[in-house]
């Protein structure tokens, strides 16, 4: 149902590609793949096209892996999932924007589902404590 969100593969800009391996190696690092499984019991209920699930469960995993590089960063962590942190590895700068470029990516897959409440909802994610209401 739901597939590891390709985000750079279908890029052929090396610079891009570069600039995404921070992101890259913290999706190669294995979770308990909780989100997922949440979306597809979710899903009972809301009976969202195939199609339309796969974007939203890549939406989902994008933001929370670049969120926790974020965090790792944050927090000073040294180990994320037993595994160095990325920053550790690619450094703090390009950490940081791997993680800030991913953001943008994702809200351009948003853009994808051509429904204006995802991209209200996207925002309202980012600036969590902004009232976006209108």
């Amino acid at each position: 149902m739901l597939k590891n969100d390709e985000v750079s593969s279908s890029d052929p800009d090396p610079e891009n590609k570069i600039l995404l391996e921070p992101y890259e190696y913290i999706r190669t690092i294995p979770g308990k793949q909780i989100r997922p499984k949440l979306i597809k019991a979710f899903n009972y209920w809301f009976n969202i096209p195939e199609e339309k699930l796969v974007v939203i469960g890549e939406l989902v995993e994008m933001l929370h892996n670049a969120s926790l590089l974020i965090d790792d960063i944050e927090d000073n962590s040294k180990l994320r999932r037993g595994s160095p942190v990325a920053h550790s590895i690619y450094g703090v700068p390009l950490t940081i924007n791997a993680a800030n470029y991913v953001y943008f990516l994702a809200m351009q897959k948003a853009l994808i589902l051509k429904h204006s409440d995802v991209t209200h909802i996207f925002v309202g994610m980012i600036f969590i404590d902004t009232n976006l209401d209108p």
